[in-house]
């Protein structure tokens, strides 16, 4: 596991709760625990690119 830098963000309410939806459905898909910060990185990666 490739360990990140610890940063503060703040996002707004709709951005939060889409990610909090997209972080259940990965639950749901994987059946482990999925934390929300990789949830935000797959998602700024993929945007990214």
């Amino acid at each position: 596991m490739i360990m990140g830098k610890k940063v503060t963000i703040v996002l707004e309410n709709h951005v939060d709760e889409r990610l909090h939806k997209i972080q259940a459905d990965f639950i749901r898909e994987y059946k482990e625990p999925i934390s929300f910060s990789k949830v935000l990185n797959e998602i700024l990666h993929k945007g990214l690119l």
